[in-house]
C-alpha cells in the first residue's frame, strides 16, 4: 500500500521497506516435520494452563474440484461392475510464491483455468449433444482442477491413490443399498489426460503437443486423431501446432506423471506454447506476469479462445461427437470477462460478474487473511477463496436449471440433493443477471492431502512415490517498516557528510582557547572544592 505506482504505471524510489524476525515452531527436514505434528509429539508440548497442545508442523492440504458433464456408471448396489472409459481435461489451480500475493499466478493457472472454464461452459450449454455421444461410445470427459501441483503435484497425486484404493470420485457404502452408487474410476479407465499449461505467452502464433513417445507407439492411430482435431482448433483461430513425429518424445512436468506411475497405459497430451524449453522463466514466481499491456491481453484472449476450442475439438473426437457442431462455440466475451476478474482484478469479487456470482455469499465473513487476499497458494492451517471462486465458476459453466425451474427457495434446492450420489443441486445466482437459481450439476470437491502422511503406505515408498511437502508454523515478530532510497540519495548524502566535514574543519581550525568561555569554577572542582 505504500509503493504505490504512479500515474502512468511506472515506480520509483522511495519505497517502503519491511525486516522482521520469524521463527519456525518446527524447522527441519520433512521427515522431522513430519514426526513434530504426530499427536503423541504434540503430548509433550502441552499447554499446562490452558490443555491445549500446539499445531506445530502438519501436511499442506486443500481441495480439488472435478466436474463431470457426461455420465458416470451408476447402479443401484456396488455388487454390479461397470466400467468406462475417460479423457480428463486437467489444469492446476495453484502456484507458488514466497510472498503469494503478489503474484496470484497469472501464467501459472489462471489463463489455463480460463480456457478450460470457457471449454466447459461451451460443453454446458448443449450437455444433452454431449451425454447421448458419451452413452452411444461409452467414453466420458470430465474435468480435473488439481490443486498443490506446484509443491510435488499433491492434487494429482491424491487422486491417484483415491483411484487405487477405490474411493475416486466417492466412497461406496455398502450398508445403503437404498441409495444409487457411482462406480468407482479407476487409473486403467483413463484413455488420456488433457492438460493445458501456460496458455498466453507463446512465441508467435504457435503451440506443441507433448506426449510420451512409448506409450503414444502403441495407439498411435486413435491419439492421432485426437491431435488432429487439436489442431484443426488452433487453426481456426489462426494459430499453427506442432504435433510429435516420433516416439522419443517425452512429457514435462505435468499432472500426467502422478497417473502414469500407477499405470502403464495412460496416455499424455499436453498442450503448451514451449518445445523442449520453457522460455517463459518467470513461473510460479513473484515476477509471473503483473502488468499486462491492452495488446498483451488481446494475445492472451486470442490464445486462451484457441485452446478452449481445441479443448472441445479433442473431447468431441473422443466421445464421438461430430467436431462441426461445436467448434465454434467458445464465448470469446465470457474469456475476455473472466481476464478481468480474474487478472486484472484486485480481488476476487471487484468486478460486476464476480459480484453477480457471489450473490452476497461470500460476505467477506471468513476472517482469516487468506480469505480477504487474492491468492492460489495453499497452506497448512491459512486456506483462501479461490477454490469457492472456482467452484461457483464450474457450477455456472456446468450447471442447468431445466428441471429445476418450479424450485423458488434455497430451503428446497438443498433437499434436492439428500440422498443422491450422482447430482448436486446449488441454490446460485446468474453472474448475469444476478437472480437465483436451484442448478443441477455433477461437481465433486475432494480433500487434498497427499498419501505420504497416511500411516498405511510404507516409509520406502513415502519419498518415491508422492509429496512430502510439509508446512511449518511460523510466528513474525519485530516488524520494522523503513524507508529505501535510491543510490544517487547515498552519493548525495556521502557528499554532503564531507562537506560537512570540510567546514567543521575550517571554522575548528580558526578557533582559539579565548574563543570558549571557561568557568572559573571548574579547576577548583577537580581539587575537590565545592563549586
Amino acid at each position: 500500500m505504500f509503493n504505490q505506482p504512479k500515474e502512468d504505471g511506472s515506480s520509483g524510489y522511495p519505497y517502503c521497506g519491511m525486516s522482521f524476525r520469524l521463527s519456525n515452531m518446527a524447522a527441519g527436514n520433512s521427515e522431522i516435520c513430519f514426526r513434530r505434528g504426530k499427536n503423541d509429539a504434540k503430548f509433550f508440548q502441552m499447554n499446562i494452563d490452558s490443555g491445549d497442545a500446539p499445531q506445530v508442523c502438519g501436511a499442506m492440504h486443500s481441495e480439488n474440484i472435478f466436474a463431470f458433464p457426461t455420465p458416470i456408471p451408476t447402479s443401484p448396489s456396488n455388487e454390479t461392475v461397470v466400467t468406462s472409459n475417460y479423457m480428463m481435461v486437467a489444469s492446476r489451480m495453484d502456484s507458488f510464491g514466497m510472498i503469494p500475493e503478489v503474484s496470484v499466478g497469472e501464467i501459472s493457472v489462471l489463463t489455463s483455468m480460463i480456457s478450460v472454464l470457457a471449454a466447459a461452459r461451451s460443453m454446458g450449454t448443449q450437455i444433452e449433444k454431449w451425454q447421448k455421444a458419451s452413452n452411444m461410445s461409452n467414453r466420458n470427459i470430465f474435468f480435473s482442477f488439481f490443486n498443490g501441483e506446484s509443491l510435488d503435484y499433491i492434487g494429482s497425486g491424491t487422486t491417484a491413490y483415491q483411484m487405487e484404493k477405490n474411493i475416486f470420485p466417492q466412497k461406496i457404502r455398502p450398508n445403503r443399498a437404498d441409495r444409487t452408487h457411482i462406480h468407482p474410476i479407476h487409473v486403467n479407465e483413463i484413455d488420456y489426460i488433457l492438460e493445458v499449461q501456460q496458455v498466453g505467452v507463446s512465441q508467435g502464433r504457435k503451440y506443441y503437443v507433448h506426449v510420451d513417445g512409448e506409450r503414444y507407439v502403441q495407439n498411435k492411430t486413435q491419439t492421432d486423431r485426437v491431435i488432429d482435431r487439436i489442431e484443426r482448433g488452433f487453426r481456426s483461430h489462426g494459430f499453427d501446432l506442432e504435433k510429435p513425429i516420433s516416439g522419443e518424445s517425452r512429457v514435462p512436468p505435468s499432472s500426467w506423471h502422478s497417473f502414469a506411475k500407477t499405470d502403464p497405459k495412460v496416455q499424455s497430451i499436453l498442450i503448451a506454447p514451449f518445445n523442449e524449453d520453457y522460455e517463459y522463466k518467470r513461473i510460479n514466481s513473484m515476477l509471473d506476469k503483473h502488468k499486462w499491456t491492452s495488446d498483451e491481453k488481446e494475445k492472451a484472449v486470442q490464445e486462451m479462445e484457441a485452446v478452449a476450442t481445441s479443448i472441445l475439438a479433442a473431447s468431441a473426437e473422443y466421445v464421438g461427437l461430430e467436431v462441426n457442431d461445436v467448434i465454434a462455440k467458445v464465448d470469446r466475451t465470457l474469456i475476455s470477462t473472466l481476464f478481468d476478474c480474474m487478472i486484472t482484478s484486485n480481488f476476487w469479487f471487484d468486478c460486476d460478474f464476480m459480484k453477480k456470482l457471489d450473490g452476497g455469499r461470500f460476505h467477506r465473513l471468513f476472517n482469516s487473511y487468506g480469505y480477504n487476499e487474492k491468492s492460489t497458494y495453499i497452506s497448512m492451517e491459512t486456506h483462501t477463496a479461490f477454490p469457492t471462486v472456482l467452484h461457483w465458476l464450474t457450477i455456472f459453466a456446468l450447471g442447468s436449471d431445466k428441471e429445476t425451474l418450479n424450485v423458488k427457495s434455497e430451503k428446497s434446492c438443498s433437499h434436492l440433493g439428500q440422498f443422491q450420489a450422482m447430482y448436486t443441486y446449488t441454490w446460485q445466482p446468474s453472474p448475469y443477471t444476478g437472480n437465483f437459481s436451484c442448478l443441477k450439476s455433477s461437481i465433486v470437491k475432494k480433500v487434498m492431502i497427499s498419501p505420504a502422511v497416511d500411516p498405511s503406505i510404507p516409509e520406502e515408498e513415502m519419498n518415491i512415490r508422492y509429496s512430502t511437502w510439509m508446512e511449518s508454523v511460523y510466528i513474525i515478530e519485530s516488524v520494522n517498516l523503513y524507508l529505501m532510497e535510491d543510490s544517487s540519495f547515498e552519493s548525495t548524502m556521502i557528499l554532503f557528510a564531507v562537506l560537512s566535514a570540510l567546514i567543521s574543519i575550517f571554522v575548528v581550525g580558526r578557533c582559539s582557547e579565548s574563543t570558549f568561555i571557561i568557568d572559573e569554577g571548574e579547576p577548583a572542582a577537580e581539587g575537590g572544592e565545592p563549586l
